[in-house]
């Protein structure tokens, strides 16, 4: 049971009864500087390639939206504790989807442009895949960032746009995202994820900025639009560049 004393001194903590998970080890623990920044996106020990610093901020994240917190405790040479508080009677969430967009507003229609979108949550996927077809694109999808830069590979010359999410196994979209800019520099990329993801930071730690980046859950009025309003963009800087 959380106590109002309790909040008072932990902001981030509510009143009530919480399930409280703990997970701990006797590692080297952390120190005070590296405790200051383990929530950050794109924050990591690990050397370039072998972590994407998304673990404990996607953590903090999912916690987050299921109306808890999570402290961590640690001393150098003892190891870390974490601890993960959860309403004991709060229902979880749905699953991340798209919203329908409601009678009265209006939604900007595809011209039969090739989506490639990469999304391990199959109920996302599947509702963005349907979605995006009714309003007039062709969709190619894939499960992972390995599944999608093969796809991509296999239709470099008709995808028009890549809508990628952040979080996903075997290969996170940030790997995904680089690899791809490696590939082509100009392609269109919108980044989507649970949580928010700032614009500077991403492109520091992964070379360069995305198209959009977009927070689920995405209204499809929304997500139609900036992907009519990117492709636009590259349209018409093509007609320039053709011009001169």
């Amino acid at each position: 049971d959380i106590a109002e004393d309790y909040v008072q001194t932990h902001p981030e903590a509510r009143v009530g009864n919480h399930v409280c998970l703990r997970v701990s080890d006797t590692g080297c623990g952390m120190d005070t500087y590296l405790i200051s920044r383990i929530f950050e996106p794109f924050f990591t020990t690990k050397p370039t390639g072998q972590g994407t610093g998304l673990g404990l901020a996607t953590s903090s994240g999912i916690v987050e939206q299921h109306k808890g917190w999570l402290t961590c405790e640690t001393q150098m040479g003892r190891g870390t504790i974490f601890r993960i508080y959860l309403p004991e009677e709060e229902a979880a969430p749905e699953t991340a989807k798209v919203i329908p967009m409601a009678p009265s507003m209006t939604l900007r229609r595809g011209d039969g442009a090739t989506i490639l979108l990469v999304d391990d949550e199959d109920l996302v996927r599947n509702i963005n895949e349907r979605l995006l077809k009714a309003v007039g694109y062709q969709i190619l999808t894939a499960v992972d960032g390995v599944e999608g830069l093969a796809r991509y590979q296999e239709h470099r010359s008709e995808i028009s746009l890549v809508l990628l999410d952040l979080t996903m196994p075997r290969m996170s979209g940030a790997e995904t995202f680089r690899q791809l800019r490696e590939w082509n520099p100009d392609l269109p990329v919108i980044i989507y994820s649970g949580y928010v993801v700032d614009p500077k930071e991403f492109a520091l730690a992964n070379g360069s900025i995305p198209s959009a980046i977009l927070t689920k859950p995405l209204m499809i009025q929304a997500l139609a639009g900036k992907i009519g309003q990117i492709l636009d963009e590259k349209s018409a800087a093509s007609s320039l560049s053709a011009a001169a």
